[in-house]
């Protein structure tokens, strides 16, 4: 039907267009025509008025008249190219008119014409008039010729043109004629070939169209109902108004909302749901909008308090569209009840408000910064602390402002060997561990604005979203001033105390040793009884001083732990032998389980036996009398597990959980029943875990407690089986500790010709075994071994109380440099032989071991300002030695000047100095003089490895001290040789 529509309208527009053009033209030649004619006119006008002026110029002349003429010239002769130029050339290339010839010759004549005219005008006007009558009265009369010739000629043109025009009007005629005709046939082609096809097709699409008006009413009626639907399910409150703000309509939501029902609000102003002001206001505010056309809220949306039947009021979000189809005007609401996101943001505000206080109040410095690092958030106490304001750092800088550089870049070099991955110095350094999910703890130094150095224990963790990515970090920072100020005071309290307490108590623990080991005579058994009182409780005050002392330096982190690798059963052993005296004080047994075996681990000797002899002494003490205490070693998941357990009591369930803290026992009446400080078990777990171990406990079914630790196991090599049955021979074995075969036959040989037995060891670990397996008159052994270091195995030995006295003769080709190595400790090897071996110097020196004939009287020098212990010294030492008493460095240094000493005996406090600084002169004589420090302060790793032995006074029994100073006398004599044969 559009189609049809289409060709009729465009028929009917060409044929128009194509009339439009013809009838335009033919009224365009027409006014060209009538223009043509009025210009003849004007110029037939001048013509005569050139005349005129021109005859009486002639009678008289003036310049007026001159210009005038000359003026009325210059315009006749503009029209007459207009006349030329435009209307008789376009008329001569016209195809059609009176003939092309025609207007080619009126062109040549006319412009003939007219210039002669012209040019007799301007000759006549601009020549002076002095001529003869008879040339006047010529040129008179050729003017008036010229003018009537010029006046025939407009006239001949204008009837030409007007018989053009008479043309034109009989074309138009003709057009007229012709379009209507044209209009005429088409008329009929359209009626018969597109009309009466155009009816049908017009009822059928009538038909088609009452189809789908009645499918799209049917389509409205299910949209209708299926609106409503969505208006009575929608959660919001949807009302619609009219113009004048009268509510049409009001959803179940907004029933449920407001409290109304549909009926009760219907024809209603809607400013019935409004409180005050608002109720007041909205008449105007809708009034003011059909007036102006400005939204407040339509289209826009906002927040508003809206007001339920019983009164109460409400926040609401209100979202309003203006509805304008057709005759139909209005708006509709839609309301969202907001009161529990309102609650949630005072809430939240109240959150923010409080975390603001808390950040603000909190006496640490809390800094956050975004992934990038850029400082986001500075406290209150940041502020005070370092001196910046939130506002000169907060988006600016990150927190490497406020850290010493060098700090940086050691904390990034030892987190690159830490976590085996290159740390650049930076802010890389702060979140290197908080990326990978744990807390960075670490101290620091921050620097404040002015320049101030403050200590802190800085905390930092990452922030992280719902999806556990990263989207910040939080660094809390403590001040440790006034602890470290605090920790200061209680490390020079503990070294006063330490001192004050244990010289003292080794006095009277010494003395009472002598006294009861009968140093001084026969003691009656009564006196003896008072005595053995005094020395127990001398010994539980001893325990105590030295418990308190280690817990101090657990908790300050002053505990120095030196490991190597020794076999866990021989410190069971050891541990056993030396509590063997307190289990029996409570007629309790003692024994060592028979499936336990050898177990090597890393560990600190001293501490594992202080460990050990903790857990058996517990378990002797809590065992009931007669009972037994058994240890037991095994090996369980990589692991070395020590048990002791006991027939005791068990501890309580109530009480497991702090059995580990400091100052507790089961029960209160504990600590006067069976004594203690309720420290050791805290101690005792302070150490296992240093060791990188655990400690634990459980009770036992059939009774009692088992305490145990364990502690990461250390494989030893595959031990060679070199061992061989023998003969005893009643000969005194030498074991020849030797890798290279050749160079070991060779000893074996020159040592069985002197007389001796001989057993090769090729290895350090088959060594070991054959040392514990049989008894050895002597030792030489090689430094290069291929399982172990020589000099680290020498120190073992003399370390190990059953080998402590096994005579040692180095021979290998780095005897010299690991002599000097070994500095001090040089002076517990028999000698040093380099190879290839001198056989008479190494014949010499076994005999002289195995002998051990020594008569020499050593010199002793005891720095010690306490007389009782110098004293007690001198007693522990008569018969080896003789003892000069130095009680401060002065005399000491004196002493030294007077006499060579072959041992110093030094104590670390003394009342014009410390002892340690004799260290330096003492080494630099030759041969260096052996150091024993015997001090009631311990000294730290590094003092400890430049001295021969060091021991603690309350901690160190009568014997012990004794067997090493001998053990350093006896080696002495030997030393000295060899250093001067070297």
């Amino acid at each position: 039907m559009r189609l049809v529509y289409g060709v009729t309208i465009g028929i009917f527009t060409i044929t128009a267009f194509f009339m439009f053009l013809l009838f335009n033209n033919v009224i365009r030649d027409h006014e060209n025509d009538i223009d043509f004619i009025n210009l003849i006119k004007t110029q037939s006008l001048l013509t005569h008025l050139i005349t005129l002026n021109t005859e009486s110029f002639i009678s008289k002349s003036t310049d007026d008249k001159r210009v005038e003429i000359m003026s009325i010239v210059s315009e006749m002769q503009k029209n007459h190219n207009v006349i030329v130029n435009d209307y008789l050339s376009e008329k001569k290339n016209k195809e059609y008119s009176l003939g092309k010839e025609f207007y080619s010759e009126s062109e040549q004549s006319f412009d003939s014409l007219i210039t002669g005219y012209l040019n007799l005008v301007t000759g006549i006007v601009l020549n002076d008039i002095d001529e003869q009558p008879e040339t006047i009265k010529s040129k008179n009369e050729l003017l008036q010729s010229l003018s009537i010739k010029l006046f025939e000629s407009y006239d001949e043109i204008t009837n030409l043109f007007n018989q053009e025009i008479n043309i034109h009007i009989k074309k138009a005629r003709l057009y007229v004629v012709l379009l209507l005709l044209i209009i005429a046939f088409i008329t009929i082609v359209i009626f018969v070939f597109i009309f009466q096809p155009l009816e049908r097709s017009i009822k059928q699409e009538k038909i088609k169209l009452e189809e789908r008006v009645e499918k799209r009413e049917t389509d409205l009626v299910k949209a209708g109902l299926f609106a409503q639907g969505i208006l009575k399910t929608v959660i919001d409150a949807i009302i619609t108004i009219t113009p004048e703000g009268l509510i049409q309509s009001f959803n179940p939501a907004a029933e449920k909302m407001f409290g109304y029902t549909e009926a009760e609000v219907i024809g209603h102003n809607v400013k019935m749901l409004m409180p005050e002001p608002y109720k007041a206001q909205h008449d105007q505010y809708l009034h003011n909008y059909h007036e102006t056309g400005k939204a407040k809220i339509i289209g826009i949306g906002r927040e508003v308090i809206a007001k339920r039947k019983d009164g109460t009021t409400f926040p609401a979000d209100l979202a309003v569209t203006e509805i304008n189809q057709g005759d139909y005007k209005g708006f509709v609401g839609s309301l969202r009840d907001i009161t529990l996101r309102k609650d949630s943001e005072e809430n939240l505000r109240q959150i923010t408000a409080l975390q603001k206080a808390i950040l603000d109040g909190a006496n640490v410095i809390i800094i956050s910064t975004n992934v990038n690092g850029m400082i986001i958030s500075f406290n209150a106490c940041a502020e005070n602390m370092l001196g910046y304001k939130s506002i000169e750092v907060v988006g600016k800088y990150t927190p490497e402002i406020i850290h010493d550089k060098n700090e940086i870049i050691e904390r990034a070099k030892s987190l690159t060997e830490e976590l085996n991955e290159s740390i650049k110095p930076g802010f890389d350094t702060f979140v290197a561990l908080p990326n990978r999910g744990e807390i960075d703890e670490h101290e620091w130094t921050y620097i404040s604005k002015q320049g101030e150095r403050l200590p802190v224990m800085l905390y930092i963790t990452a922030m992280r979203d719902e999806e556990n990515n990263i989207t910040g970090y939080l660094g809390i920072a403590r001040d440790l001033t006034e602890e470290k100020k605090l920790d200061r005071m209680k490390r020079e309290f503990v070294s006063t105390v330490s001192h004050e307490l244990r010289t003292p108590l080794t006095s009277i623990s010494g003395s009472l040793g002598l006294v009861v080991g009968g140093a001084a005579g026969e003691i009656p058994n009564k006196a003896l009884e008072l005595l053995q009182v005094a020395v127990n409780n001398c010994t539980r005050l001893v325990r105590l001083i030295n418990d308190i002392l280690d817990m101090e330096k657990i908790e300050s982190g002053h505990i120095d732990l030196q490991l190597q690798r020794i076999n866990l059963i021989e410190l069971v052993h050891e541990a056993i032998a030396a509590n063997e005296a307190y289990t029996r004080q409570h007629k309790v047994k003692l024994r060592l389980d028979e499936s336990s075996k050898d177990s090597y681990v890393n560990a600190d000797r001293d501490r594992i036996i202080q460990v050990l002899t903790n857990l058996i002494s517990n378990a002797a003490k809590f065992s009931p009398p007669q009972g037994t205490v058994t240890v037991n070693l095994q090996h369980v998941n990589r692991m070395v597990r020590l048990e002791v357990s006991d027939e005791g009591p068990g501890i309580s369930e109530e009480f497991q959980e702090q059995l580990f803290r400091k100052f507790t026992q089961s029960d209160a009446s504990d600590t006067r029943q069976k004594s203690g400080t309720g420290l050791g078990l805290s101690i005792s777990k302070a150490i296992i875990e240093q060791h990188e171990g655990q400690i634990g406990f459980k009770n036992r079914a059939q009774g009692g407690t088992t305490f145990y630790f364990e502690l990461p196991l250390r494989t030893a090599s595959s031990l060679a089986t070199e061992d061989t049955f023998r003969v005893e021979t009643g000969k005194q074995r030498i074991l020849v500790c030797e890798d290279d075969p050749d160079a070991a036959d060779i000893l074996r040989l020159i040592i069985e010709d002197e007389g001796f037995d001989v057993d090769i060891s090729h290895s350090i670990e088959n060594a070991r075994t054959k040392i514990k397996n049989n008894n050895y008159a002597a030792l030489t052994l090689d430094i290069i071994m291929p399982d172990m270091n020589g000099v680290s195995f020498l120190r073992e030995l003399k370390d190990n109380v059953v080998t402590r006295e096994l005579p040692i003769i180095v021979v290998s080709a780095i005897a010299r440099e690991s002599k000097n190595q070994m500095g001090a400790e040089a002076l517990n090897v028999v000698d040093w032989l380099s190879k290839p071996v001198d056989e008479q110097r190494l014949l010499s020196e076994i005999k002289r071991a195995v002998d051990g004939i020594n008569t020499e009287i050593f010199s002793v020098l005891h720095v010690e300002d306490d007389k009782d212990i110098a004293h007690l010294i001198t007693v522990l030492l008569e018969g080896t030695a003789t003892v000069d008493a130095a009680t401060t460095l002065a005399e000491a240094r004196d002493c030294l000047l007077e006499r060579k000493y072959d041992l110093v005996v030094l104590d670390i406090g003394l009342p014009d100095g410390s002892g340690l600084s004799l260290l330096s002169t003492l080494s630099k004589q030759v041969p260096p003089v052996p150091v024993i420090i015997f001090s009631a302060h311990e000294p730290d790793v590094e003092i400890s490895n430049q001295v021969t032995a060091a021991f603690t006074k309350s901690r160190t029994d009568n014997k012990v001290l004794l067997n090493t100073i001998r053990d350093n006398l006896n080696s002495i004599s030997k030393s000295t040789e060899s250093f001067h044969q070297s």
